[in-house]
């Protein structure tokens, strides 16, 4: 029970992901609270930067007061608070409203969620024997991804498709009387988002197991503690080793990742005038094939191993974004020119828009060639990235040294912001540069591979 209720965590934090970071969120404060594509790209790309840069300075020390202190669920719960707050205030976000309340609000969501990662992932060995790590973080990662499912169908039923078609399971209007003229509807994953990680988060504070240390400690003993953990740690970095490599090369694929975990839904609402319900569906797609791919990571991690499942998976992305990247209205793989549907956006206005967005996200043939290769090039991407994810933390959990997990993950998470910071950041300057989204994610392909490379040197008893 307990490796299931921390499993959850996961469940409560991927509708952030989800909903805000990628599909919705990002999407309407690119063309919306911006009003342009590329500009909003460039817009998104600092606010993550400077999100990232608060967690690339927090995490590591954080995690090293935790390892002090012996306890993981107040840190937990203290990140669960700065999370909620700050999608909430989400809501404030209206079209032509001054950017930084927004700003703000970001940095308290991206700092609470990533920081509770760091304690949540340094319960993982505590719970789990070695031989079920890679299982219990495979579930974890699945069970995500399921709950990014599960909150973009309650975003398609109770808010898109509300005015749009009629059917049985659809209200006639959106739910607590949403105005989408005035964004209400997209505005409202905020709150959802908030009200999701409140109620979901409790599992794990109630049911698996906190370590205690013997004694209380004050706050200033605790830091300097943590100071000195901190400083083990890093030394251990400096001296090289499987944990030092391994670091390295998530530094370069990650950022990689990042960049098209970030700006994919972005792009796609700006090359094909995407909305709602097609950015809906199309993050619906792109979790249920990275749920596959966590669940396929778990099972692949007990014969393969975590080190040689993140290289096929890094493999396969790489090709994937390519294949992202060739795409634009009129034109795929680069140099094959194709007719540039009459139609504005990817589907047909009226009631069946919704049913042939959904048979092209599944591959039944509505929307324009380069709209469906650029959907399939998506799911094959989260694929990957389910495996990704869930090998990675796997692969630190094999490494990490026992009595600095907390420090260890903190460092995890500072190389993971490091990309959140840096990934979003070269991605705003090549856009505002080029003046073009897709040149914006020209460098996720070669940091993949290089990455990629570097791994196949890391972890080699995994």
């Amino acid at each position: 029970m307990r490796q299931g209720a921390w499993a959850l965590h996961e469940w409560a934090c991927q509708p952030y992901f989800t909903l805000i970071a990628i599909f919705i969120f990002a999407p309407y404060f690119s063309t919306h609270v911006i009003g342009d594509p590329v500009r909003g790209q460039a817009a998104w790309g600092y606010v993550q930067a400077s999100a990232g840069f608060a967690v690339l300075i927090a995490a590591p020390l954080l995690g090293a007061m935790a390892d002090a202190s012996g306890r993981r669920k107040p840190w937990i719960l203290a990140s669960a608070v700065l999370a909620v707050g700050g999608c909430a205030l989400l809501w404030t976000a209206l079209p032509g409203a001054p950017v930084w309340p927004i700003v703000i609000a970001l940095i308290l969501v991206v700092l609470g969620i990533e920081t509770l990662y760091v304690f949540a992932n340094a319960m993982l060995p505590g719970i789990a024997s070695a031989r079920r790590l890679g299982l219990v973080s495979g579930l974890g990662i699945a069970l995500g991804q399921l709950a990014g499912l599960v909150s973009l169908v309650i975003v398609l039923l109770a808010f898109a498709l509300p005015g749009q078609m009629e059917a049985p399971f659809v209200p006639a209007v959106p739910l607590f009387g949403l105005d989408p003229a005035a964004h209400e509807t997209d505005r409202i994953v905020g709150p959802l988002v908030a009200l999701w990680l409140a109620i979901f988060l409790l599992p794990l504070l109630v049911l698996v197991p906190d370590i205690h240390s013997g004694t209380a400690m004050r706050v200033t003993p605790l830091v300097r503690a943590a100071r000195d953990r901190l400083m083990r740690s890093l030394g251990d970095l400096r001296a090289g080793g499987d944990v030092a490599r391994f670091l390295l090369a998530r530094l370069i694929f990650y950022s990689g990742m990042n960049m098209v975990f970030l700006f994919g839904g972005v792009l796609g609402a700006g090359l094909f005038a995407w909305g709602l319900e097609e950015l809906t569906l199309l993050g619906l797609l792109a979790s249920l094939m990275a749920a596959i791919g966590a669940l396929g990571a778990g099972l692949g991690d007990r014969h393969a191993g975590a080190r040689q499942s993140l290289v096929l998976a890094l493999g396969l992305s790489a090709v994937a974004v390519l294949v992202l990247l060739s795409v634009e209205p009129g034109q795929m793989f680069f140099v094959l020119t194709v007719a540039v549907p009459t139609t504005e956006g990817l589907f047909a206005s009226a009631p069946e828009r919704v049913f042939l967005a959904a048979a092209a996200v599944f591959s039944l043939g509505s929307g324009s060639a380069p709209e469906r290769v650029f959907l399939a090039a998506a799911a094959v991407f989260s694929l990957g990235s389910g495996v990704v994810i869930a090998a990675s933390r796997t692969l630190m959990a094999q490494l990490a040294p026992r009595d600095r997990l907390a420090a260890s993950f903190g460092l995890y998470a500072m190389v993971a912001q490091m990309t959140g910071f840096a990934a979003p950041l070269a991605v705003g300057v090549m856009t505002d540069w080029a003046g073009s989204q897709r040149a914006g994610l020209a460098l996720a392909v070669p940091l993949i591979l290089v990455g990629m490379a570097l791994l196949r040197r890391a972890g080699a008893r995994s």
